[in-house]
């Protein structure tokens, strides 16, 4: 898939990368965040493109964590800092939706729709 990004109708950034959706963005600021099935990829200003995070997992979502992101991926939870795996939670299902409920505590949903929580102080699941 060729994903490309434009700004004023010039072309600022493009890359080519496997997904078997289409990535998934969100703007805050001035910068915009997209992930595609294995990256997440932040570009702060016209000329400034960070990958930020590659892995060997589909990326459902993310959030900011106050030492770097917090992935939630297909069958794992994984908080990244400066770009290495930090900490890993595996699960025990696939995940397919995420959010979360206050700075300490995410959602997770499986593909049978069943919840659980994940509470971020401790990185217990419940």
């Amino acid at each position: 898939m060729k994903i490309a990004v434009q700004v004023d109708g010039g072309e600022l950034w493009e890359t080519e990368d496997y997904s078997w959706r289409d990535p998934p963005f969100g703007i805050s600021g001035s910068v915009l965040f997209l992930w595609t099935a294995r990256k997440l990829i932040l570009i702060c200003s016209s000329e400034v493109v960070h990958i930020e995070v590659i892995i060997d997992e589909d990326i459902i979502i993310f959030f900011p964590h106050e030492s770097g992101w917090l992935l939630i991926c297909e069958t794992s939870v994984r908080l990244v800092c400066k770009g290495e795996e930090a900490s890993r939670i595996e699960l025990g299902s696939v995940v397919v939706s995420s959010y979360l409920i206050d700075d300490d505590v995410v959602s997770l949903t499986d593909e049978e729709g069943k919840f659980s929580y994940l509470n971020l102080s401790n990185y217990e699941l419940f």
